[in-house]
């Protein structure tokens, strides 16, 4: 789909008071009111299942072929376009690359790192920011630590649980991951548990304490899993700081942040994003969820049910957008 194959011209009334619209086409609709309301339209998006496929382990693949032009579309029509990911300085960077602005707000490493008018705005004190330094070489020096993945790979195969770093575009100065391979299994929150003990805990909790941290406070370790094409399970394993003994988040970070920003539009798939759909909500904004999450766990579905608009995919979603650019744009012409 691209922006030729969308009748030109304003829906009538008819048209968008049908039931028959395809989903994509009522997704526009929505999206295209609500920022007609707005002084200054702010479009919030995830990385990961969004505007990139959810398994770029190693590189980053558009969703859809026309995602950027889609919402180059948007940012052109006088949308502020705004990521919320949990990758790093490299996705904005991504994204800057493709041809996109980004005037507005990044949320970046999960909420530890807001870019506003390009000022880096962090959570961590001194303290941690040594830590999450330290912590690559350190766990580099562990007994089950592994140079690369492909080693994982082979090992798993052999029948060892090994480790490694995960890869580079999941990495910040403040967000650390590793990653490990296991089989799918059911009780998840069990060997969630087992991983962290076994691997990851006690070598963490020396580290914070040379460092004069709480681990407990100071320090947030959580693993997540998703599906890999062979079957297997990717095992991510994931330190960041606390702020104050709270988790950081992506809503925690615009709640600090980004307090005078109101109604602004959420794009995701529901992996970690249910407070930010929260307090997008409560701010007077639209949700969108985009389908399709490859992560095993139950926030997909949370996220679903808060979402004002459902869309299946990332194809689903350049539809939307292109129609609700291209509304902007006659309105703005009219």
């Amino acid at each position: 789909m691209n922006a030729h194959t969308i009748e030109q011209g304003a829906p009538s009334y008819c048209e968008m008071n049908s039931n028959r619209l395809p989903t994509w086409q009522k997704g526009g609709l929505s999206l295209a009111d609500h920022f007609a309301h707005q002084d200054n339209p702010l479009l919030l998006f995830d990385g990961d299942g969004v505007v990139v496929c959810g398994d770029s382990l190693h590189k980053l693949q558009w969703s859809h072929p026309e995602i950027v032009f889609a919402l180059r579309a948007l940012e052109e029509s006088g949308v502020t376009l705004s990521p919320a990911s949990a990758r790093g300085d490299h996705f904005l960077r991504h994204l800057r690359a493709a041809g996109l602005e980004i005037f507005g707000p990044a949320i970046l490493g999960g909420g530890q790192l807001c870019r506003v008018h390009d000022e880096r705005l962090i959570f961590a004190t001194p303290a941690q920011q040594t830590f999450f330094a330290d912590l690559p070489a350190w766990f580099s020096r562990q007994e089950a630590y592994r140079a690369g993945f492909r080693l994982v790979q082979k090992e798993k195969e052999q029948g060892n649980t090994v480790y490694c770093r995960g890869d580079h575009q999941w990495q910040s100065p403040l967000r650390r991951t590793f990653w490990l391979i296991e089989d799918d299994a059911p009780d998840i929150l069990y060997r969630n548990g087992i991983v962290t003990k076994e691997f990851f805990e006690q070598p963490a909790r020396i580290l914070a304490q040379k460092h004069g941290l709480d681990f407990d406070r100071d320090i947030s370790l959580g693993v997540s899993r998703m599906h890999l094409p062979d079957g297997k399970v990717l095992v991510i394993v994931r330190f960041a700081p606390n702020h104050d003994g709270n988790k950081v988040t992506k809503a925690a970070a615009v709640e600090a942040f980004l307090s005078e920003y109101r109604g602004w539009v959420f794009i995701a798939d529901g992996f970690g994003d249910v407070e930010l759909a929260r307090l997008t909500c409560e701010r007077g904004g639209l949700v969108i969820s985009v389908g399709g999450n490859l992560d095993i766990a139950p926030d997909a579905e949370k996220f679903a049910g808060l979402a004002d608009i459902q869309l299946k995919n990332p194809a689903e979603l350049v539809g939307a957008l292109y129609y609700a650019a291209l509304i902007r744009a006659w309105a703005s012409a009219s």
